[in-house]
């Protein structure tokens, strides 16, 4: 799961998945409307739905796992 949500904002953001994997604090690497495309295709692909609180939140690469494998777990 970790792996193909790292995939996803590798491909949306044109970031390389080894730079991500290694910068999970503390960065954000997109902008509102990237964040917009991550969380829809996160929804759809895990089949999960985030609420605007939670996107919100979504500052940083390990706050979107963390968000996606709770809510997996829902």
């Amino acid at each position: 799961m970790e792996e193909r949500i790292i995939s996803i904002i590798s491909e949306i953001t044109r970031k390389p998945l080894e730079y991500l994997q290694q910068n999970q604090t503390g960065h954000k690497f997109w902008d509102s409307l990237q964040l917009v495309e991550i969380v829809l295709t996160i929804e759809e692909e895990f089949d999960i739905m985030f609420y605007p609180e939670e996107i919100k939140d979504m500052n940083d690469l390990h706050a979107i796992l963390s968000m996606v494998k709770r809510k997996s777990v829902e």
